[in-house]
């Protein structure tokens, strides 16, 4: 890890965890990181690019299998999705500083502080996450009723593309999940679905930037953390064009 993004090997944990369980999962573990002074700001915000990732549960589950009615849709989104996050690490990495090691802070706990402190901090993070993604779906439908996004779907139309397709783009830019199920339901090739799912999922949208940003608004802001799952999107958008001829 460290030759490689110039990180501490610990990030490697964060990273794994990510790909296993999905969105916020690897920003927590390197915001936790971060305060326990196992990684510096610089560091925690180089490990974000790669780390900030969905499961596959959600991307092979969810969207391939249950959205897209197709498995090996699923198994290509989500290699394009940990591919992208691989590269999106090595843009981000930066010039390579001299390996320290991590000074850590003996804190004394005891057992039941430590059993309810973390049950509390599960509860508080679902609760976080679920009022985060109900809010994001409530705005997205008024949004749409209102028909915000009017203008920007008719100067898209103009130019060839199907008002259908930004729509669910638009969607996905807000909610990860609204986004994937309105792309499943267009009238395009499965390619098409599962390179536009691809950008979708790899952005994350800005619930998942919402969920994210909680947990790591002592290391970075809004700005920084977008620029980076745009370039994920970017990447992984990339590769899962590539790899998707296989749906052709």
């Amino acid at each position: 890890m460290y030759n490689t993004y110039h990180v501490p090997p610990i990030s490697s944990y964060a990273f794994i965890m990510s790909i296993l369980t999905g969105y916020p999962v690897g920003s927590k573990l390197i915001s936790n990181l971060y305060e326990n002074q196992f990684l510096s700001k610089n560091d925690a915000k180089k490990c974000i690019s790669f780390t900030s990732n969905s499961g596959p549960m959600f991307i092979i589950g969810s969207v391939g299998t249950g959205m897209l009615i197709s498995p090996s849709a699923g198994y290509i989104l989500y290699a394009s999705h940990i591919l992208g996050a691989l590269i999106n690490g090595i843009l981000y990495r930066g010039k390579k500083q001299p390996a320290v090691a991590p000074y850590l802070k003996l804190q004394e706990n005891k057992s039941d502080n430590i059993l309810s402190s973390s049950v509390m901090d599960s509860v508080m993070s679902v609760l976080l996450i679920g009022g985060i993604v109900a809010i994001a779906f409530i705005i997205i439908e008024i949004l749409n009723n209102l028909n915000v996004f009017f203008p920007i779907v008719y100067i898209l139309q103009k130019i060839g593309v199907d008002a259908d397709i930004s729509t669910s783009v638009i969607n996905g830019f807000f909610e990860i999940t609204k986004g994937c199920m309105d792309i499943s339901t267009l009238k395009v090739s499965m390619y098409t679905k599962t390179v536009f799912s691809s950008a979708v999922i790899s952005f994350g949208g800005i619930s998942t930037a919402m969920q994210s940003m909680a947990f790591l608004k002592n290391i970075t802001g809004y700005g920084y953390f977008i620029k980076q799952k745009m370039t994920h999107a970017i990447f992984s958008t990339i590769v899962c064009a590539i790899l998707g001829i296989a749906l052709i």
